[in-house]
């Protein structure tokens, strides 16, 4: 499969790495697959690594598609901060467009350039502790 994912939980992690040639039942599955895997958590940081992609073979039709059907992960995911790293023009554009549109389901994804920048977001202390005291 060109997704596949890896877990770290001392780190509260999970890393998906993408390859190859990418597809819209790619897309549409690899979520579900990870939310049915036993070691997956709600509220894990989920670091998605693009960079070896080769080709996202991705129609609009499957990507509303996929965005329709990821509405029922909601609960899964709405205290996920997700960082997606692309070194493609084309993919950083998609992205950032899906997380617009996504934003009532992921509110907290954003895409990067730069790994090292993507896990430092992940990581960083969000400010939620100040605003309860």
């Amino acid at each position: 499969m060109p997704i596949s994912f890896k877990f770290n939980p001392e780190r509260n992690l999970v890393t998906v790495l993408a390859e190859g040639i990418i597809t819209d039942d790619d897309m549409r599955c690899y979520r579900k697959d990870l939310i049915s895997d036993p070691r997956f958590c709600p509220g894990m940081k989920v670091l998605s690594d693009h960079r070896s992609v080769e080709q996202h073979m991705l129609s609009v039709e499957g990507v509303y598609r996929n965005m329709q059907e990821n509405g029922v992960l909601k609960s899964q995911f709405k205290d996920c901060r997700q960082a997606i790293v692309t070194n493609s023009d084309l993919h950083f554009g998609m992205t950032r467009m899906y997380q617009v549109m996504m934003s009532d389901i992921f509110p907290n994804i954003k895409v990067f350039r730069d790994i090292d920048e993507a896990e430092a977001w992940l990581f960083e202390e969000t400010g939620q502790e100040d605003a309860e005291s």
